[in-house]
């Protein structure tokens, strides 16, 4: 019915008076005299219609969209049949309950509809923490079952007391640790944009004798955007690898804070500052999973002020004196004891 209303303003004038832009309002003033003349629709519950109506001005609106833009492939929006007319319902906290294998959901007064969950779900819900609940519910139906979605609010972990402090220097070449434990990692820094860079510009070289749209030039253009995903998404991985290695250690950690909002250094007085670290890209997303793998293992991340760096950044010694001089800081505002000595060691990542 609503959407026979909806071809009803479509095909008016657009200088009549009974015209109406399709809009949830618009929608609820048309459903308000319906209900009162149809008494077959009382018995929907009221929830139910608006929600209905507002996903059909949403796909209205789509379909304006997609026909401004010339989309060949757009159609106005069409009545579901039997089969498939349930559409997606969203339930807050207090409108449903999970009890056991059931949910029980509220649509309306005192009507409720009951949905028995699947063992994949039951399982994951036993294994939430204690403190743990579900905060929200979407049901939707494809190809004639039902799909169920949970979001869960899941406490922050307990803050642990720390036995050790790590401090982490952040460079382009490598990520020098030292641990107030009298240990010393170094990392190298993975640059996967090296390796797809010469694969990229060769794609690019032969993208110059393609003709534009044509078959050769989609697949290429596909390729070289497939590239640089990969090139992204290794180096995302890699800096995860490490926040989440760092965090295992169950140590409280410090870090220099950057300096501008991107957490990179400043252009000027890039000799003694962050050597080359522009170069990397995004190296300030390691500092970023840091703090969240923190904050889910309940530890402490400390930042202080970033220290100058003193020798020559070719010296590999050199490259633990700012990794040093921030775990000289926190310890003394920790009040953790300075080691008097320290070994080089090697950290065991998943590769």
């Amino acid at each position: 019915m609503a959407v026979e209303q909806c071809n009803i303003w479509l095909g008016m004038p657009k200088d009549s008076s009974e015209r109406r832009s399709i809009t949830p309002i618009s929608l609820n003033f048309w459903l308000t005299p319906t209900r009162n003349n149809d008494t077959d629709i009382n018995s929907v519950p009221v929830v139910l219609e608006r929600e209905m109506l507002r996903r059909l001005a949403g796909a209205f609106s789509s379909y304006f969209e997609l026909k401004k833009k010339g989309d060949a492939k757009a159609r106005p929006p069409r009545p579901k049949d039997p089969e498939h007319s349930f559409i997606t319902l969203t339930w807050t906290q207090g409108s449903f309950s999970v009890d056991g294998d059931t949910l029980s959901a509220s649509i309306g007064g005192q009507q409720k509809i009951i949905f028995t969950l699947g063992e994949y779900i039951r399982e994951k819900l036993r294994m939430l923490p204690a403190k743990a609940c579900v905060a929200q519910v979407t049901v939707s139906k494809r190809d004639g079952e039902f799909w169920a979605n949970f979001v869960c609010n899941i406490p922050k972990a307990e803050t642990q007391t720390p036995k050790h402090l790590l401090a982490i220097d952040m460079g382009s070449g490598d990520i020098v640790m030292s641990c107030s434990n009298g240990r010393e990692y170094s990392l190298p820094t993975r640059r996967p944009d090296k390796k797809w860079r010469k694969e990229i510009r060769a794609v690019e070289t032969r993208l110059e004798l393609c003709k534009k749209y044509s078959r050769s030039y989609k697949r290429r253009m596909k390729a070289r955007r497939v590239m640089h995903n990969k090139s992204l998404h290794q180096h995302t991985d890699h800096q995860r690898k490490v926040a989440n290695w760092i965090m295992k250690q169950g140590l409280t950690v410090v870090v220099g804070k950057m300096h501008t909002r991107l957490g990179l250094a400043q252009s000027s007085g890039t000799a003694d500052q962050h050597w080359g670290v522009q170069n990397t890209g995004y190296a300030f997303r390691l500092l970023i999973f840091i703090k969240e793998k923190a904050a889910e293992y309940g530890l402490t991340v400390l930042e202080l002020p970033d220290p100058r760096r003193k020798g020559d950044s070719t010296d590999p010694t050199s490259k633990f004196n700012a990794s040093r001089e921030l775990l000289r800081q926190g310890c003394t505002k920790l009040n953790f004891s300075f080691p008097d000595s320290f070994t080089k060691e090697k950290p065991l990542l998943v590769q």
